[in-house]
């Protein structure tokens, strides 16, 4: 599924709607240039599911996984 945000608005519902459907073990891929809002759409989908802590750059690494403490 490819799925395209115009503005901070849009992003933020999408990392919501996302978000809701996540189950533990679920992985979910993100590419595109930097500044696309990768790092954006990560925060706002990880504060979605109750995560308080940092979320750092998704760019340069294989996988970051965040746990629910």
């Amino acid at each position: 599924m490819e799925v395209l945000a115009s503005n901070i608005s849009e992003t933020q519902k999408l990392a919501q709607e996302i978000a809701s459907k996540l189950k533990p073990g679920d992985v979910v891929a993100l590419y595109g240039d930097l500044g696309s809002g990768k790092t954006t759409f990560v925060s706002m989908a990880a504060k979605a599911l109750g995560f308080s802590a940092r979320v750092q750059s998704p760019t340069f690494v294989i996988s970051r996984i965040y746990q629910k403490p």
